[in-house]
């Protein structure tokens, strides 16, 4: 029995599913729609890839305090680790949080003590060294602490912004039978989101924050124009998403080889409907995205994204490039006849 229980395990731990894209794109979205299934397991927070990437060539004993303090989101805001006599303490810090979920909602989910106890385990465990075993018995110390567990067949979690190409290509290598549901949104309509999230907190954006929050929107669609193979990889664009959810997780439920859930249209934690937390409205549902990039942004700002999307194109020209607009991205995945060229992300 142990044998087949660890079989059926390793099979689980191999079938990741890795949500990737731009910051305010849509990836929290998604992330919230695939919750609550009875095939996919959604750790709900981030991955933090862009920091773990750096560690790769340093000791096990350096990667694990690394990951305990910057590998997940959830880490970085709520664990505090600290070494004493060679021994890891796992700790936690004021109130731990999963979005917005309240304190009496996520105990009615999940056996949060249990799973500090299991990062514990780990964190002091010398036969966990490498940075697979640290993800692997992590995401199964997550699914044991489940206060009702499910026959899962994918376990799923997201990581946004970065180096494209590192980030993919550092999850690949450690889980190469895993499926990528990439986010794509109009880079404009994406720096749009952050200005605004950032003047809701009192923060005014730079000319040359937004130049920077441009080119690393861009640089992720120019990415995804590269992309080649089309069975583990799918591409998901953030309007046709909100404009037709149904149709869309449809679509990822067929890419991902699952039965279709009615609750993949509703925003979740735990399966619990919640307000999306990146959201800009207060709802629970899913609203299609009605206005233009340029709304509510001040003279300076417009000046600054479209200045930046010229210097982009430019930059592309000077190092022998062509650029590959949000607009010429959609046409391309439109067409893509299934010959293997990217982006061939239709399903």
């Amino acid at each position: 029995m142990d044998g087949e229980y660890h079989s059926v395990m390793e099979e689980f731990i191999e079938n990741g599913v890795f949500v990737y894209g731009p910051r305010k794109a849509g990836t929290t979205l998604v992330q919230n729609l695939l919750d609550g299934s009875n095939s996919i397991m959604m750790v709900p927070d981030e991955l933090k890839l862009k920091f773990m990437v750096s560690k790769i060539l340093e000791s096990s004993r350096e990667k694990k305090a690394f990951y305990f303090k910057e590998g997940r989101s959830s880490f970085r805001n709520n664990l505090e680790i600290t070494e004493n006599g060679g021994k890891y303490n796992i700790g936690i810090k004021g109130p731990f949080r999963y979005g917005n979920m309240s304190k009496k909602d996520l105990d009615g989910k999940f056996d949060l003590e249990r799973y500090v106890k299991g990062l514990n385990r780990i964190a002091n465990d010398p036969e966990i060294r490498r940075l697979k075993d640290i993800y692997s018995h992590d995401i199964l110390e997550f699914r044991e602490s489940l206060r009702e567990g499910g026959k899962y067949r994918y376990w799923a979690s997201k990581e946004v912004g970065g180096d494209p190409e590192l980030i993919v290509t550092h999850f690949k290598s450690i889980f190469p039978e895993s499926k990528c549901i990439f986010i794509a949104r109009d880079p404009k309509m994406v720096v749009r989101s952050i200005i605004l999230k950032r003047r809701r907190r009192g923060v005014i954006l730079s000319m040359k924050r937004i130049f920077t929050e441009c080119h690393k929107a861009q640089r992720i669609i120019s990415y995804y124009a590269t992309v080649k193979g089309c069975s583990d990889k799918i591409l998901v664009f953030y309007e046709d998403l909100t404009r037709d959810t149904n149709q869309e997780m449809k679509r990822i439920a067929r890419f991902l080889q699952i039965p279709y859930e009615g609750i993949f249209e509703i925003p979740s934690l735990f399966g619990m409907s919640v307000k999306v937390r990146t959201s800009s409205r207060n709802t629970r549902s899913v609203f299609p995205e009605k206005t233009n990039w340029k709304k509510a942004l001040k003279f300076r700002e417009k000046c600054a994204v479209m200045i930046s999307s010229f210097s982009y194109a430019f930059f592309r020209r000077m190092v022998g490039t062509h650029l590959v607009t949000y607009q010429k991205l959609r046409k391309m995945t439109e067409h893509s006849s299934g010959n293997g060229c990217a982006p061939c992300f239709r399903i």
